[in-house]
């Protein structure tokens, strides 16, 4: 059994989520899933931001890198809810148990392995970290920049205000909730590494960088 403390909570298609958490005991991310290696439906899931949990659980091998975090949840027991509660709690928390938290650019996170093409920040598979989440503290302002699809629904965004552009450049937004309007810098963010995707055939797949929380 591992002291587990949940570090993210976003939303899936067919009303899942996917639950990150840091195996304090081991001092590691893992991402929780169930038995039997799905990510748990919504509504159902008991894990929440801040609580500690007591988890005995298997690593689950199935993803490719950099998505090694996967981890089939076997028994698990609340031990503390809100143990962590304000950005001070978790940065003291992750610096105890040896949680890099990267700073400055975007550029030195994920092993320098992020690729900006001049739109949008991801990883390449010719050249791929061996994990898919990590701690920040953002340099620049993050502005919000929802994107209002023109069939319907919103493409939540924030935007890095790195001088690289004018609107600065758009980051996909999957922490459960609204966008926040602005994350001034200095404030402590989780990133993640989306699902290899690829539009067609003819196109390499890609892992996009996402922001899963801001604390």
């Amino acid at each position: 059994m591992s002291k587990v403390l949940i570090v993210s909570r976003t939303r899936m298609r067919v009303n899942r989520v996917c639950v990150g958490g840091i195996d304090l005991d081991n001092n590691r991310p893992i991402r929780l899933l169930d038995p039997n290696g799905y990510h748990e439906i919504e509504s159902e899931c008991p894990f929440n931001i801040g609580d500690l949990w007591e988890c005995s659980y298997v690593r689950n091998p199935k993803r490719p890198a950099p998505h090694l975090e996967d981890t089939n949840v076997i028994i698990r027991e609340l031990l503390e809810k809100e143990s962590c509660k304000t950005s001070d709690d978790f940065r003291s928390t992750l610096s105890t148990h040896g949680i890099k938290i990267f700073t400055g650019s975007l550029d030195n996170c994920f092993e320098s392995c992020l690729f900006y093409d001049g739109h949008r920040y991801y990883v390449k598979e010719e050249n791929v970290p061996n994990y898919s989440t990590c701690f920040w503290i953002n340099d620049h302002w993050l502005k919000n920049n929802d994107y209002h699809k023109p069939e319907g629904g919103v493409k939540k965004q924030l935007a890095y205000m790195n001088g690289a552009t004018h609107w600065g450049i758009p980051i996909a937004y999957v922490g459960l909730g609204v966008t926040p309007n602005s994350v001034i810098p200095g404030s402590l963010v989780r990133l993640s590494l989306a699902n290899w995707w690829s539009k067609d055939e003819y196109t390499p797949k890609r892992c996009y960088l996402q922001i899963s929380w801001i604390y």
